[in-house]
């Protein structure tokens, strides 16, 4: 999930899809590199927090990470 969606916001968009079912994982993927977006991401539900850019390798972890918890 990006922080900034063309029509919206993804913390907004992560509640929301959180809210409907606790069991989707969310990774929050942004150039937002801050203790306060970070901690917003984890208030909204969000998982994982990718930091832009990263590599395919970066987020196959990240994925595998969050599928084992």
């Amino acid at each position: 999930m990006d922080l900034n969606l063309d029509e919206g916001n993804g913390l907004a968009a992560t509640a929301s899809i959180k809210s409907l079912d606790e069991t989707i994982s969310v990774i929050i993927s942004t150039i937002h590199v801050n203790d306060e977006v970070r901690d917003q991401a984890a208030e909204a539900g969000a998982d994982a927090y990718l930091f832009k850019p990263y590599t395919q390798e970066d987020l196959l972890d990240t994925i595998a990470t969050v599928l084992q918890e």
